[in-house]
């Protein structure tokens, strides 16, 4: 999957949400439920990374981070999420269905919806692929593989150290221990808790 187009595709559709006039803004803090359940809305996540459950409200089904549209899947009566939990404080730009399919179509944007739609999912399969691992090695190098996709300026505000431990539950010893032996194989650098070199 071209990740950087998928990214742009994802903006082109934020930005027609954001302009659209028919929007809402939401502001949620560290820690807020946002409930999604029949409220037939689609939503851009502009800032903040959040929690997404699925109906069962035990299970986690992904974490979520910025740029992405969520509940797109809405518009053909499925809901994948009941609620989001915000890891982070967060801003929701916020469209009625109704008003999203208008402008969608308007806009001739639809394959770049589509490229929305393949984003979440990859979201999701990364997330199975990394609680599947048999390790906790495994599983920190998933992390790491997924924290070197993220834009620059993401990464260079993301410690790796904070960002496993709030989707784990390995220990902050453990994660040093895996994270000093990747280094010494040469294969990631890190300064301060910040990735800044990844041959994973």
């Amino acid at each position: 999957m071209d990740e950087r187009a998928i990214e742009a595709a994802i903006q082109r559709v934020g930005k027609a949400i954001e302009d659209s006039g028919k929007s809402f803004l939401f502001n949620y803090k560290a820690r807020q439920r946002i409930d999604l359940k029949n409220k037939n809305n689609i939503y851009f996540l502009k800032s903040g990374s959040v929690a997404a459950h699925s109906y069962n409200e035990k299970i986690l089904t992904c974490n979520i981070l910025v740029p992405e549209v969520i509940g797109i899947e809405s518009l053909r009566g499925m809901g994948m999420f009941k609620f989001l939990r915000c890891i982070t404080d967060v801003e929701l730009v916020a469209i009625s269905n109704t008003d999203a399919v208008e402008l969608f179509t308007a806009l001739n944007i639809w394959r770049d919806v589509n490229d929305c739609c393949l984003s979440l999912l990859n979201v999701y399969l990364r997330k199975e692929h990394k609680f599947n691992q048999s390790t906790s090695r495994g599983t920190i190098i998933e992390y790491m593989k997924h924290i070197w996709t993220l834009s620059p300026s993401q990464r260079n505000s993301t410690s790796i150290y904070t960002f496993i431990l709030a989707r784990t539950h390995i220990s902050r010893s453990l994660i040093h221990k895996v994270v000093s032996a990747l280094e010494d194989e040469g294969l990631i650098i890190v300064r301060r808790g910040i990735l800044v070199k990844c041959k994973l």
